[in-house]
């Protein structure tokens, strides 16, 4: 694959980018895995687990969240830039923003990563303003440091605004497409207020610390509707692209993906453990798109299952156990 090799498109500066990496056969083969916690890991170990994933065949890697925590996570990426060949798109799960914050490291990484040419973090981030509709969303990217050295004339043609920025649907195959967020518990599922159920989450992430049990609720809304209000902007454009997307979660978007070893979490788990926001968004979208399907990759809850939501969304939860991150699976589209 010539990762250096882009088509893109946009009419102005408003309009989203479709990325094209050049894929020189008839399928494209995924890797993806979930939940690898590498901070659980020394630095020997995480290397040997890269070049794992490295001898692989694939085109692409997958990354549905919770690589490491705030305070190591650039160090892995790192690594992970260095060792991976291929590209790598990636969410962040809650696991990543502990000892700092949803908006310090989501914005943070989001303009680091700008400076690794595998890297992609899909999503865009967290901006506490996304919902509101005068608040501006960035639509545009940044081509990768190798494709702006190498293509200087074409670099000279690139507005400077398409030279920081990401863009949000990715062309993985001819008939599949790929977007993705990090999304978050909202709380809706099962039963909140008499869950006594208090994550790390609550005391390692910025904008929890301190919070009372209402407070958080409202922000585990907030946050869930965040998650949604992405996708009913950004899945509906690879839908009109693409047959077939890849939707990259860290959170499970329905109860009947809540896997924890082998059945579906209970009630008092399950308001930690589940985006019902990001699930009816996802419903609405493709009750609109009878003829299209999509395959959403999650993890979070560290158990393995597979489900069928209506006619045309398939999810699967990839597993997990601390220390000993693997694959998780591969996808051919």
């Amino acid at each position: 694959m010539d990762v250096g090799s882009w088509e893109w498109e946009t009419g102005n500066l408003s309009s989203v980018v479709f990325v094209v990496f050049a894929v020189n056969k008839n399928m494209t083969r995924i890797a993806w895995t979930n939940d690898i916690h590498l901070n659980f890991l020394d630095d020997g170990r995480v290397i040997r687990f890269f070049k794992s994933i490295e001898s692989q065949d694939f085109d692409f890697l997958l990354i549905a969240g919770d690589i490491a925590q705030a305070n190591n996570l650039k160090k892995y990426l790192h690594f992970l830039n260095g060792l991976i060949s291929r590209p790598v798109f990636f969410v962040l799960g809650n696991h990543d923003f502990y000892y700092s914050s949803i908006t310090k490291m989501s914005r943070e990484i989001e303009k680091w990563v700008l400076d690794f040419e595998n890297l992609f973090y899909l999503g865009m981030g967290f901006d506490f303003n996304l919902s509101d509709k005068n608040s501006p969303v960035a639509e545009v990217f940044r081509p990768p440091t190798q494709y702006l050295s190498e293509k200087k004339s074409e670099r000279e043609m690139i507005p400077d605004q398409l030279k920081s920025l990401r863009p949000h649907v990715y062309k993985l195959s001819e008939k599949t497409g790929l977007v993705g967020h990090g999304c978050w518990a909202d709380g809706r599922v099962g039963n909140y207020f008499d869950s006594d159920i208090m994550l790390n989450d609550y005391m390692l992430i910025g904008e929890y610390v301190g919070l009372n049990k209402n407070k958080r609720f409202k922000l585990m809304n907030r946050l869930g509707d965040m998650s949604a209000d992405y996708f009913r902007k950004y899945l509906p454009l690879a839908l009109s692209k693409f047959d077939e997307v890849i939707v990259l979660l860290h959170v499970p978007p329905f109860k009947e993906a809540t896997w924890h070893e082998g059945e579906v979490s209970e009630n008092g788990h399950l308001p930690h453990f589940s985006c019902k926001a990001v699930g009816e968004a996802l419903v609405e979208i493709m009750e609109k798109h009878p003829d299209k399907k999509i395959t959403v990759l999650c993890g979070h809850t560290h158990g393995e299952g597979k489900c069928r939501v209506g006619d045309n969304i398939f999810v699967i939860t990839g597993p997990a156990t601390y220390g000993e991150p693997k694959i998780t699976g591969f996808l051919e589209v």
